[in-house]
């Protein structure tokens, strides 16, 4: 964290301590972005294993089915 100012200050204690806890704060909600999107990853690759589960054990459509997939899987 980085602060700017047109003027020149000097830092009190209370000034510190509100800047680093602003600062660890922040750094708790920034890996919350990651976790969202492996939270995605994870749910996105059930949702494949499943309708493939549900594909081979049916065996209906299965190539209709297996393509999207494997197009997917891909990605």
């Amino acid at each position: 964290m980085a602060l700017e100012s047109t003027e020149p200050r000097i830092w009190n204690k209370a000034d510190k301590n509100f800047i680093r806890d602003a600062a660890g704060l922040l750094s708790l909600a920034v890996p919350t972005n990651k976790i969202e999107t492996t939270i995605k990853q994870i749910q996105r690759s059930y949702q494949l294993t499943l309708t493939f589960a549900q594909a081979v054990y049916q065996e209906q459509y299965l190539e209709q089915t297996l393509h999207p997939f494997s197009t997917e899987l891909l990605e």
